[in-house]
């Protein structure tokens, strides 16, 4: 098992079936192990993988929901260097598309906030496109090449 990409936590988190949902408890669990083990020097960066269909790729952590994403975003904070974003999550209201402007609330209220490399790998067109344009504004605001899309 390979610690440092967080695949500790996609144990945790990665849940078949009916599971899927209302894993709080489980994931505050995941979280803690992170925590413990990162303050240990043992976990070094993690990745997150929003998605409700897709398997995450490997040493990716898959997360199924948007409060999922955020508890992630909120606990490992500086752990997490990449976060991949699919749009619509089944039949939730909430889309990758609130994590993003979640983020870009951390951007511009948050002057410690590290904001991760975003990906963007939903399939609804018009959706991408939304999503591109906030990542767009993410990163001028912090000041980075903003081509990358």
């Amino acid at each position: 098992m390979d610690v440092k990409s967080g695949i500790l936590l996609v144990h945790v988190v990665d849940l078949p079936g009916q599971h899927q949902r209302g894993m709080a408890h489980l994931l505050c669990m995941g979280v803690f192990v992170i925590t413990t083990l990162q303050r240990k020097g043992k976990i070094t960066n993690m990745k997150i993988y929003l998605d409700d269909e897709r398997k995450a790729p490997m040493g990716w952590t898959r997360a199924y929901t948007v409060d999922d994403t955020l508890h992630l975003l909120y606990s490992c904070g500086r752990l997490i260097t990449d976060i991949s974003l699919d749009h619509d999550l089944g039949s939730c209201t909430e889309t990758g598309y609130d994590v993003l402007l979640w983020i870009e609330e951390q951007v511009h209220t948050n002057p410690n906030y590290k904001c991760p490399n975003i990906l963007i790998h939903t399939s609804n067109p018009s959706a991408r496109r939304k999503m591109e344009l906030a990542v767009n504004s993410i990163k001028k605001f912090i000041g980075e090449n903003i081509n990358e899309l």
